[in-house]
């Protein structure tokens, strides 16, 4: 079964190299990658579907990050969901811009950073606790 992933990341962010080699990477292992749905009637409940359906959260952690409550916000609900689930999902990954690290806001949420030779990190499930 395909994986369901999540990019999170400022508009402007989508085409940056790093965001391209994750995408280009999960695409090729036959991933199903979503980013954000455009900003139109229904936005809310699309946004929050593409979340709660994904296996794996990537916060790419660039300037978007640094300034946008929404991006901050989708790290929050996916985080909300892995804390309440019974398993424990989605696994929430990181990939740093410029060595930018996550606001104060969300430092507390846990998080796996990736760089490329992590990427199949995003290919496994959440490892058990037992």
């Amino acid at each position: 079964m395909a994986r369901n992933v999540y990019i999170s990341c400022d508009l402007d962010e989508r085409a940056l190299p790093a965001v391209k080699s994750v995408q280009s990477f999960l695409e090729s292992q036959g991933c199903h990658v979503q980013f954000a749905p455009p900003l139109e009637h229904g936005y809310h409940k699309a946004l929050e579907k593409a979340i709660e359906s994904c296996d794996s959260f990537v916060a790419i952690v660039g300037n978007g990050y640094a300034l946008s409550t929404g991006l901050n916000g989708q790290l929050h609900y996916a985080n909300a969901l892995r804390t309440h689930r019974i398993v424990k999902r989605p696994r929430i990954f990181g990939i740093r811009i410029d060595q930018l690290d996550l606001p104060n806001c969300s430092a507390s949420i846990s998080v796996e950073w990736l760089d490329a030779q992590k990427y199949k990190l995003l290919l496994e499930d959440i490892p058990s606790p037992y």
